[in-house]
């Protein structure tokens, strides 16, 4: 069976056909440029072209339902990422301690895998949420190579506020807004507000090695500031009730070399010393990463 439409402009063809049998249907566009278009803007997402294809505003998720590889425009903790590889998330969750492999909207890029078969390496990563949270890597064996450690660490927690639909539930509503030192937008019943700042913090993870713990750490992250966002909607008075999401989140991380030479069995363990200014409200992830990698 065949069927479509078909247009004919002085003899230059385009148009959509489909075929199908009991078994197998196809769909063939005909056409110089194809395009998806958002109804109420007219802003074309999708563009494909003899160019090639273009997606805008948009981004390509590849889940096997335990790792994922996301690529778009400006995704992540803080909107940091163009591409990200890691385990399954939301992709608001996307951070740097988490991936395996990331590209960042400012050029910067990690890579945490093996690239070549002669490369040793070794990793863990505890998700224990304690202000003392410890990893340990090795003992282990090495072939005398210079060895490249990276310490990670990341910091998620946040808090939500109902706001009832109330007059002076109202008022608190856009009084927390306020001394948060953001501003609501529209009116209501579409009252609400979408805002990130920058915040103040102490963390240090310091590492020991490379044959075990000693009075000097091995290398040491210290982190001074994250992101923190706020989020929601007004109530609305006698309709429904309000409320504001406040999350934030905390990153980085630090490569040394041990040089040390030789084939003794290495060891290495990153420990939280100090987590000043934070937490804000629950702690919803906490992650600390040590990867030794020997080419």
């Amino acid at each position: 069976a065949r069927g479509g439409i078909r247009f004919d402009i002085n003899g230059r063809i385009s148009g959509v056909g489909v075929t199908a049998t009991a078994t197998t249907t196809k769909m063939t566009p005909v056409v110089d440029a194809f395009e998806i278009v958002d109804p109420d803007t007219g802003f074309a997402y999708l563009t494909a072209d003899e160019d090639g294809l273009r997606l805008q505003n948009g981004k390509i998720v590849l889940d096997t339902g335990t790792n994922m590889k996301v690529q778009g425009l400006g995704f992540g903790t803080s909107n940091q990422f163009v591409s990200w590889y890691g385990p399954t998330r939301a992709l608001n969750l996307c951070d740097e301690a988490s991936a395996y492999s990331y590209e960042k909207v400012d050029g910067s890029a990690y890579f945490g895998g093996s690239l070549s078969a002669g490369v040793i390496r070794n990793s863990a990563r505890t998700t224990d949420i304690t202000n003392a949270a410890t990893i340990t890597i090795g003992p282990f064996g090495t072939n005398g190579e210079p060895i490249l450690v990276v310490t990670s660490y990341g910091l998620i927690s946040g808090q939500t506020i109902a706001y009832p639909a109330t007059t002076a539930g109202l008022d608190d509503w856009e009084e927390a807004v306020t001394l948060w030192g953001a501003t609501a937008t529209g009116t209501n019943p579409n009252r609400a507000v979408n805002a990130t700042k920058a915040i103040s913090c102490s963390i240090i993870v310091e590492t020991d090695g490379p044959l075990g713990a000693s009075s000097s750490p091995f290398s040491t992250l210290t982190i001074s500031g994250g992101t923190e966002t706020l989020v929601g909607t007004a109530p609305i008075v006698g309709d429904s009730d309000g409320v504001l999401v406040y999350t934030r989140t905390i990153s980085g991380s630090v490569t040394a070399t041990d040089n040390s030479g030789g084939t003794a069995n290495r060891t290495f363990i990153a420990t939280l010393t100090t987590r000043t200014d934070a937490v804000l409200g629950t702690i919803q992830s906490q992650t600390i990463s040590l990867t030794a990698t020997e080419e």
